[in-house]
């Protein structure tokens, strides 16, 4: 194991990870099994941090991402609850003092996203929520999901096709 990755290492990787993880869970699971599913996350990176490739030594959150990517999917497997895609739309997101028409109209538009993200695979789903709600880069998706940069572009693109055949599904019916 590296000597970089050490106690105090881990300490400042989990403060640093600590919010966009849970905002990463609270997006995919109910609330009540969001810190449970965390402390399995946190540990399992303390367990695997030898296995962290040193390029993610000094910003370890795409590995955090993809240990979480895992972990969800486990929680799915082994469970009867199925994604309830509701929590994806945060209403604290709604902009202050927006008139009722944006609201409506973001509603709206949210409705329609939501129905195209259900009409999608779960590694299509995954893979777009990792780019677009959580900012990830190529490189940052690539290690989150644990193959090259070029299969997380071939992913990404092929995930946003199909997003946007949905898309043009959902706004047809």
């Amino acid at each position: 194991m590296s000597d970089t990755l050490t106690e105090e290492w881990f300490r400042a990787a989990y403060q640093q990870s600590y919010q966009p993880v849970v905002a990463y869970l609270r997006r995919r699971i109910p609330s009540n099994d969001v810190e449970d599913l965390l402390s399995v996350i946190m540990t399992r990176v303390w367990q695997t941090r030898d296995t962290i490739p040193p390029h993610l030594h000094e910003d370890p959150l795409p590995w955090f991402f993809g240990v979480a990517h895992n972990v969800v999917n486990e929680y799915f497997r082994t469970s009867a609850r199925r994604l309830d895609h509701e929590t994806i739309m945060d209403p604290s997101s709604v902009a202050h003092g927006a008139s009722a028409i944006d609201v409506a109209e973001g509603v709206a538009e949210g409705s329609r996203v939501k129905a195209a993200l259900d009409l999608l695979s779960d590694s299509d789903r995954d893979v777009l929520l990792l780019a677009a709600w959580e900012g990830l880069t190529t490189v940052e998706l690539a290690s989150a999901l644990q193959v090259t940069p070029a299969a997380a572009r071939v992913r990404l693109h092929r995930a946003r096709t199909r997003f946007a055949e949905a898309l043009h599904t959902v706004e047809e019916q």
